[in-house]
């Protein structure tokens, strides 16, 4: 096949999701002519991409309008939203684009909504029967299930506001702080250690049918993947340490977490990609996080044979028997790389 598949990623700024969407595709056999899309002129994705366009904020009345103009020109295919704030927007205006021909790669629309609201969701997982950390509102809390960690209840994209109290006064202090910035805060046990969490991508059909999953061993040491690393005030435990998001480290089959997160995706009627955060902590599995939606590891997960997107692609546009996911173990690693723009800026 030489013709190339017009397919538009959003949100390629950043080295956030989109943007590793666009390294995945790059990654694939399958040819693609990749149009990107962001509201940062200046955005990275737009300049490694086969053309790029400026659009406006995902809250914009004009946005919609404005990337089915883009899909229109560049006679596109599949849509793939690479922010959060696109994904709700374009998962809430599905048949919008539909109705053009055009294929959003998402979940499904009751799963994102469900998700987005990460304490509802957590709550849902919980009554399916997986572990889940002890959520609490803050009147409930006892001040016994120290540390605990603070963050938005609404996506608030990466590890952005995520904190963690271990005592009453940094509980208070931090809840106060998400509110100030226009935030619901959610209050979840701290569990496990960091070299036990795990980022976990399953990838079903958007007919429901599994097509494979992978996990990485997140390896949160130096600043590009700990948030912060702080000292637990109960004695003799480790040090706190949270990710910021930016996944790398060991792949290797982990069957039981993929299991996990497997069963997790199948039994809420998951549609298309889903990533599982978890820890191992005993002998239980807890899940303190979903996310409805292709991975800022993506890129990684096609170094290693496992290329989400375009096997969504291959077995929803080109018709091809996509089953059973394979990749190789290995170590996942990485960086920062630099791009000059000359003679660009005004």
């Amino acid at each position: 096949m030489s013709k190339k598949i017009p397919v538009l990623v959003t949100g390629v700024g950043g080295g956030g999701v989109g943007e590793q969407v666009v390294f995945a595709l790059r990654a694939a056999e399958t040819p693609y002519k990749i149009i990107c899309v962001d509201m940062d002129p200046y955005s990275l994705g737009l300049q490694i991409s086969d053309a790029g366009y400026v659009v406006p904020r995902a809250t914009s009345e004009e946005y919609l309008d404005r990337i089915l103009e883009v899909c229109k020109k560049e006679s596109v295919k599949v849509l793939i939203p690479g922010s959060e704030a696109e994904l709700f927007k374009i998962a809430r205006n599905k048949m919008f684009f539909e109705d053009h021909g055009i294929l959003p790669l998402i979940n499904s629309t009751e799963i994102i909504e469900l998700f987005e609201d990460k304490y509802r969701g957590l709550l849902f997982l919980q009554e399916k029967g997986f572990r889940v950390p002890l959520c609490k509102s803050f009147d409930e809390w006892d001040d016994s299930h120290y540390p605990l960690i603070v963050k938005p209840s609404l996506g608030s994209g990466g590890s952005r506001f995520v904190f963690v109290a271990q005592n009453r006064e940094e509980l208070t202090f931090f809840k106060g702080f998400l509110e100030r910035n226009g935030c619901v805060p959610i209050f979840q046990e701290y569990v496990g250690s960091p070299d036990k969490e795990y980022t976990v991508g399953v990838l079903t059909s958007l007919d429901g049918d599994l097509m494979g999953s992978i996990a990485i061993r997140r390896r949160l040491v130096g600043r590009l993947s700990t948030l912060y690393s702080v000292k637990n005030y109960l004695p003799d435990e480790p040090p706190i340490c949270i990710s910021t998001g930016i996944s790398q480290g060991e792949i290797q089959d982990f069957p039981e977490v993929r299991k996990n997160a497997e069963r997790i995706a199948l039994r809420i009627g998951s549609r298309g990609p889903i990533n599982v955060q978890c820890r191992i902590a005993g002998e239980d599995i807890f899940v303190f996080e979903i996310n409805p939606r292709f991975s800022g590891t993506e890129s990684l997960r096609a170094l290693a044979g496992y290329n989400a997107p375009d096997a969504l692609i291959r077995k929803h546009i080109l018709g091809e028997e996509v089953d059973g996911l394979c990749f190789k173990s290995g170590i996942a690693l990485r960086g920062l790389f630099n791009y000059f723009m000359e003679d660009e800026l005004d």
